[in-house]
């Protein structure tokens, strides 16, 4: 049984087991800093996707500095530390108190670095106190036994070992001081239960409230401008903790500065803080400038929106009614349709900072495989300003939801203006885009005047006969067969754009002549849409001056944007286009408020692991014995560190006591 817990006492104080321990943290602290810690699970599934969410949850990489094992090894790595000073330390500070060599002079000739000179008891007398009084700066010196008289320089560097491992034991003690192990025995014992649903402060139930006086935690909260908090939420694992705080944190004023490329460059919280005594604080906080009250850490983390109020309008999309939004929309607030369908508006961004998406698109096998292409799927790397956008779901009444992102402001792509719209139906795909081409007089009324007008089959008659009664002109195909043709195209692509048409010939065309068939059916619709165009623009005078006039490369281009915009628009998934038309911003900012007792001590063992360090690595303790014997001076030197730089301090000793030996010869020459 002792032989056992001998065997355990060794393996706990060995180098191994703590370089393998400390080899381990490391890994764990930098996958800790190359994941965001304490996020919601929702972020993290999104990010690494179902599978790898569940592995990483099983890990717990999403929170590993509070996970067990993580405090685990620094309960291992601290017993093992604080074995080896116990071991350790007293013989370093005897071997700091220790003078003489282990035996006699002949151990003492058997140094790296000796030498010997010839020469008189009187003169050897003399020579060694000179020796002593030049050299003693900053050194040591004693008699000792057997005319032995030793120096020595940088004894201290022992202290590095104390010092380096009291440095990991202080470290150690400091993580696991803020792992709020009695926060984790509560979870564990059941007394402490993450609150999963969406409440509101005062409706957490008990069981999900922290202490006012809890020793240690990191919690988050948003604050819009002008709005105050008392609280802050702890994340933990799939829900959150409510942890009250001894204060009441106000945010006056949020601004942020941007670079020319819209990315953010600095952003700042102008924050009032008043305490339970009645004392008030103004303070700006920034990103590594935190407000420090006491314990508490109040840390600038992020920024967002504070609900935003949004004045939109329903553009339809297609023939029908479509029903109305109220007056005000605000950003995280729901707003039920008639049609049963609920607006829920999630998000409101200023700025936008994403790759450019101008570039020369790639050639596409076919027209008709076009599939919400307003954005190039591969875009240039550099990153440019699109403006402002914002985010809303809309839910039907089985709860089925698609989220839209929609810029506010027209977007440049391949040399057109157009407004975009994302859509995508869940939230770990990617969103494909919808463009509306705006006019050269930069104006997207027109287009949706001009999409319902063009898709109303009452004017398609019309157009197919005066489109048959062109080509029978140049002796093409008889009218009858021409107009049944082009009516026919109008009408499929009524129902579904390009994909639909596409459906059709592959269904209904031999293979072989598909691709003829489709061409002549490209012709066609843009035949009819140019001749739709027309007739839309003398129909709504008011609207000419805003728009190009028929027959020039500009109403052409309009035309064939607009009928690429109305053929995805089939798979946008909404009748309606939410245009907002008024914004009145409001912006929030995100605060990590810690109350870490343990970061002092951290911070203390850092220093001490750092001077340690220096100390080992760079502080050279150098032993130098002078003694008389058998009619000769000899000079011994030792060092910890046996290399050039010993070797030129001992040629320096070697080269003094040389030049005071020819001084003292030329004194008696004289």
């Amino acid at each position: 049984m002792k032989l056992a817990y001998r065997r355990w006492l060794e393996l706990l104080g060995s180098m191994r087991l703590a370089i393998t321990l400390l080899i381990a943290i490391a890994l764990a602290s930098i996958i800790g800093t190359l994941i965001l810690q304490g996020e919601p699970y929702t972020n993290y599934q999104i990010q690494f996707g179902i599978f790898w969410f569940k592995e990483f949850a099983f890990l717990g990489v999403y929170d590993i500095y509070h996970t067990a094992w993580f405090i685990g090894l620094l309960g291992i790595l601290l017993a093992s530390t604080s074995l080896c000073v116990y071991r350790y330390t007293p013989s370093m500070f005897r071997a700091m108190r220790h003078w003489q060599p282990a035996s006699t002079s002949r151990v003492l000739r058997g140094m790296p670095h000796t030498a010997r000179w010839d020469m008189n008891e009187v003169k050897a007398g003399l020579l060694i106190p000179a020796l002593v009084q030049e050299h003693s700066r900053f050194a040591q010196s004693k008699f000792l036994a057997g005319n032995v008289t030793v120096l020595r320089w940088g004894a201290g560097h022992r202290w590095g070992y104390i010092l380096t491992h009291t440095g990991i034991i202080c470290i150690c003690l400091g993580g696991m001081l803020d792992s709020n192990l009695f926060f984790k025995w509560q979870q564990w014992h059941g007394s402490i239960v993450p609150e999963q649903r969406d409440l509101t402060p005062d409706a957490v139930p008990e069981r999900s409230r922290l202490s006012v006086n809890n020793p240690s935690f990191r919690a988050q909260v948003n604050v819009p401008e002008g709005g105050e908090t008392t609280y802050a939420f702890q994340n933990v694992e799939e829900g959150y903790l409510l942890q009250p705080l001894s204060f009441r944190l106000k945010l006056d004023h949020f601004h942020v500065e941007y670079h020319t490329t819209g990315q953010p460059k600095a952003f700042v919280s102008d924050i009032t803080v008043t305490t339970t005594e009645g004392q008030t604080y103004h303070q700006s906080v920034e990103v590594n400038k935190p407000f420090q009250l006491g314990p508490v850490s109040i840390y600038q983390s992020s920024f967002g929106d504070g609900g935003t109020e949004l004045s939109a309008r329903l553009v339809p999309l297609f023939a029908g009614k479509v029903p109305e939004l109220p007056s005000t929309l605000r950003v995280f607030n729901k707003y039920p349709l008639i049609n049963g369908h609920t607006i829920e508006v999630s998000d409101f961004k200023p700025i936008n900072v994403e790759a450019n998406p101008n570039r020369s698109p790639e050639k596409e096998e076919s027209i008709l495989k076009r599939f919400m292409s307003a954005v190039p799927k591969e875009r240039s790397t550099r990153m440019m300003n699109l403006g402002s956008a914002w985010v809303y779901k809309d839910r039907d009444a089985q709860g089925q939801a698609r989220e839209y992102h929609n810029y506010l402001g027209p977007v440049l792509l391949d040399g057109h203006w157009y407004m975009v719209s994302g859509v995508r139906e869940a939230t770990d795909q990617p969103f494909h885009y919808l463009r509306f081409p705006l006019t050269p007089e930069g104006y997207v009324e027109p287009y949706f005047l001009w999409r319902l007008y063009f898709l109303d089959s009452a004017h398609w008659s019309k157009w197919a006969e005066s489109f048959a009664k062109h080509q029978a002109a140049q002796g093409h195909f008889p009218d009858g067969a021409i107009t049944r043709m082009a009516h026919s195209v109008l009408e499929l692509f009524a129902k579904g754009g390009y994909e639909h048409v596409a459906a059709y010939l592959e269904k209904q065309v031999p293979k072989k002549e598909q691709e003829h068939i489709a061409e002549l059916y490209l012709k066609i619709l843009d035949q009819l849409s140019l001749e739709s165009y027309a007739d839309f623009y003398s129909e709504y005078p008011n609207w000419q001056s805003k728009m190009p006039k028929p027959g020039t490369v500009a109403s052409a281009d309009f035309v064939r944007e607009s009928i690429l915009s109305i053929s995805d628009s089939f798979l946008y998934g909404a009748p309606y286009y939410v245009q907002v038309v008024q914004i009145n911003p409001v912006q929030s900012s995100g605060f990590q408020i810690t109350r870490s007792p343990g970061k002092p001590v951290v911070y203390g063992g850092s220093l001490l692991l750092v001077i340690g360090t220096f100390l080992l690595f760079y502080w050279r303790e150098i032993r130098l014995w002078c003694w008389y014997e058998a009619g000769a001076l000899n000079l011994a030197l030792n060092s910890n560190r046996l290399d050039s730089l010993t070797q030129q301090r001992f040629n320096d000793f070697c080269h003094w006591v040389n030049s005071y030996l020819q001084e003292k010869a030329g004194m008696n020459e004289s």
